[in-house]
């Protein structure tokens, strides 16, 4: 089983969980706000806000 990480939410600053083995392009929810974040890059792990194109 992979290791959980954290990473800070960037509307928040609360804590995310992410799997260690995160891909750019994993979408996780912040359970303290409700904002969806995209991870953006995985050495170091980093989010931010999801672009949905319309």
């Amino acid at each position: 089983m992979a290791e959980e990480k954290t990473v800070k939410c960037p509307d928040c600053g609360a804590d995310i969980k992410v799997a260690s083995d995160v891909e750019v392009g994993d979408v996780y929810i912040c359970d303290a706000c409700g904002v969806e974040v995209e991870v953006i890059n995985t050495d170091p792990i980093e989010v931010d806000y999801l672009l949905v194109e319309k």
